[in-house]
């Protein structure tokens, strides 16, 4: 944690006691996710992972989509990185590259050029942006539509934690959207053609690349560093703030929280055998209850709950003061 440059407050303290570590009289900062170069992470063990992508059902809500529109979205397809870092032009900053096969990231600027948009296939647009913007139209979003016939969506993000509610609602319309592209063909029983959706905002580089690193991340299975590599890898201007890494990690963390919930067995009410005609124990107000006696109060039938005993582990004794 860093500290303060300010001198420190004079503070009361005994004459006869001694700090024994650094105080700081802000309010802490959470920390820093730091996201180390690709050819960092490939030195390591296990690097390479980093370079291709396996879907993943993990971080799927199960209730939102079904394993087999899963598998029509992914196509269990592994995705391999591609380069684009080597011979990076200041120019690319305007185009927009795919990050997935089905996949494109961009500034808006690039929903004017209608040969990019048939060339590469695209049938959605997402446009990530402001919500304070949200009354406005983009005209090249709505030409684009209708002179190519276009899906066109846009995701309000709010200035202030906005940004996870917007990865979970940018994540349903894709997947809805590719899932329609993939019926429509099938009830024409004509070539396949898979849906490709663009999503973009003004630079391409910030809310729209956290909106398909936060989708990439839940088709895929992975935490927030290795796809920030993967995405920056391909769209070499890609910039994160603080704000943005952290709303990623807070993405991570609900989509892991839900995996465990679904994976934890279920707590049958024959597990919980209580006896309600017995007395109550009432224990005495001024004793207070050892952690031993809470271990004991909740060691139930299968262990379907657990003590929080790891948080004491390997925990170094610190005083705050010492007595000259």
């Amino acid at each position: 944690m860093a500290y303060s440059s300010k001198p420190e407050r004079s503070a009361p303290v005994s004459q006869d006691a001694m700090r024994m570590g650094s105080y700081s009289y802000r309010a802490p900062s959470p920390p820093t996710i730091n996201v180390p170069s690709l050819q960092q992470t490939l030195l390591s063990p296990g690097g390479e992972a980093a370079t291709k992508l396996v879907p993943s059902f993990d971080y799927i809500d199960s209730s939102q989509l079904s394993r087999h529109d899963f598998d029509i979205i992914t196509r269990q397809r592994v995705q391999t990185v591609r380069d684009r870092t080597e011979g990076w032009l200041y120019e690319n900053r305007r185009r927009a590259q795919p990050i997935l096969d089905f996949l494109y990231l961009g500034p808006t600027s690039i929903i004017r050029d209608h040969d990019f948009l048939l060339r590469e296939s695209i049938t959605m647009i997402l446009i990530a942006r402001d919500a304070r913007m949200a009354t406005a139209r983009l005209f090249s979003v709505d030409n684009a539509a209708a002179t190519l016939g276009i899906a066109a969506h846009y995701v309000d993000i709010e200035p202030s934690n906005g940004l996870v509610r917007a990865y979970a609602e940018a994540t349903r319309l894709i997947n809805h959207h590719l899932l329609a592209v993939h019926h429509a063909q099938a009830a024409r029983q004509g070539h396949e053609q898979i849906g490709k959706v663009l999503v973009a905002c003004e630079t391409g580089n910030s809310r729209s690349a956290a909106v398909v690193i936060a989708y990439i991340m839940a088709m895929y299975g992975k935490n927030v560093v290795p796809i920030i590599q993967f995405t920056q890898r391909q769209r070499f201007c890609c910039s994160l703030d603080s704000e943005i890494k952290r709303s990623l990690q807070t993405w991570e963390d609900l989509m892991r929280a839900r995996r465990a919930v679904s994976q934890a067995p279920e707590v049958h009410s024959h597990s919980m055998d209580l006896d309600f005609g017995s007395a109550p124990i009432v224990q005495s107000a001024g004793a207070k209850r050892g952690i031993d006696s809470t271990e004991d109060a909740m060691d139930v039938e299968d262990h379907t709950m657990v003590d929080d005993l790891e948080r004491f582990a390997n925990r170094q004794s610190f005083a705050p003061f010492r007595d000259l």
